[in-house]
């Protein structure tokens, strides 16, 4: 994917996490030129989802800006 920006990664990381395809979502996201808080929500709650919480883990640990409701959610395990 060239020439696309952040919203259009995000949105087929997206559509990969929502049916469950998180090897390919996190494929992408790994590609991703650029991300924002709203991706790095998109992949960790897709492992979470799945009950994946040691690559959600994983992630969160690279995530540059952490959030407070982001870290409940992790330790909880599902929202």
């Amino acid at each position: 994917m060239s020439e696309t920006n952040v919203v259009s990664w995000t949105a087929m990381v997206v559509g990969y996490a929502s049916v469950g395809d998180l090897d390919e979502a996190h494929r992408l996201f790994d590609q991703m030129p650029q991300r924002n808080v709203v991706s790095w929500n998109v992949i960790i709650s897709g492992f979470v989802k799945l009950g994946d919480l040691t690559n959600a883990r994983g992630i969160f640990d690279q995530m540059p800006e952490k959030n407070v409701p982001l870290t409940k959610i992790l330790l909880r395990g599902r929202h």
